[in-house]
């Protein structure tokens, strides 16, 4: 397995982690290729969850935290054919998105995702961007 996939699993296990850890049970599926990684359930509520791994993205002299909203729907990693999540298509939606960058967490409602965007930032608040990553953080 190369290191990507690896820390992938890592930080989908930290999100199932910090779920247990807040009184949820976590459910997971048997195939690993969804359009969710795993299921959380609490008082009566089931949440649908995407767990992806921010990475650091240099433009212009700064650094960037960014989480990518798109996958391979073939071909893997340098694939042509990318589809993006349609949150507004059911067969395509997850309820909250479980940002992981090392120690740093966020977890966020796919409502107050920044709309139509590909690319979401996690440095703070950005007012160029109308968007507070800050918000969303999480802790052990």
């Amino acid at each position: 397995m190369n290191d990507r996939h690896l820390k992938g699993a890592r930080n989908e296990l930290k999100a199932q982690q910090w779920f247990l850890e807040n009184d949820y049970s976590v459910f997971t599926p048997v195939v690993q290729q969804g359009v969710v990684d795993f299921i959380a359930y609490k008082d009566g509520q089931f949440t649908t969850v995407q767990v992806k791994t921010a990475y650091d993205m240099a433009s212009s002299g700064l650094i960037y935290r960014v989480v990518r909203l798109g996958r391979s729907s073939r071909g893997g990693r340098n694939s042509t054919h990318t589809r993006d999540y349609d949150l507004t298509n059911p067969n395509d939606h997850f309820d909250v998105l479980f940002a992981v960058h090392g120690d740093e967490m966020w977890l966020v409602p796919t409502s107050k995702l920044p709309e139509g965007k590909k690319t979401v930032y996690f440095n703070g608040p950005s007012v160029r961007r109308k968007w507070n990553s800050d918000v969303f953080k999480v802790t052990h």
